[in-house]
């Protein structure tokens, strides 16, 4: 019921905001994206994150997984993802089933991981292995 009323009260919000642009002219930029994000849908995914330094003679490198929300365009391209790691919130038995099916999804999809172009601009590239694919470290 709780993803019911989330999506009216998103519903209702974006209704407001086309009313109050109503005779504003939009870039086609922004006409583009908004048509591409329309037909567009979410999901958890498993995603990958680095952290490589150099201080002095000493080099870091670290590797680690993070559940986030990945948000897809209306050709199944990923085109952001949440700023941080998912906390999940429920308040029913369904909302606990519905979560589980969705976790358990993520977690048999490949693994995305967050790369940056030279500009160092982020974008997620889809790896050749799942959750299950990650050896423990010892």
């Amino acid at each position: 019921m709780s993803n019911l009323l989330k999506h009216l009260k998103a519903k209702r919000y974006l209704n407001h905001l086309m009313e109050e642009s109503k005779g504003k002219e939009v870039p086609s930029e922004i006409e583009e994206l908004a048509e591409s994000l329309g037909e567009g849908y979410w999901n958890y995914r498993i995603l990958q994150l680095e952290y490589k330094d150099k201080i002095g003679k000493h080099k870091y490198h670290e590797i680690w997984y993070e559940m986030r929300e990945v948000y897809y365009n209306k050709d199944d391209e990923p085109w952001a993802w949440s700023a941080t790691p998912e906390t999940f919130s429920i308040t029913s038995i369904e909302d606990a089933k519905h979560l589980k099916e969705q976790v358990a999804l993520a977690m048999i999809k490949p693994i995305l991981a967050v790369r940056k172009n030279k500009d160092g601009e982020e974008y997620l590239v889809e790896l050749k292995k799942t959750i299950y694919d990650i050896k423990e470290r010892k």
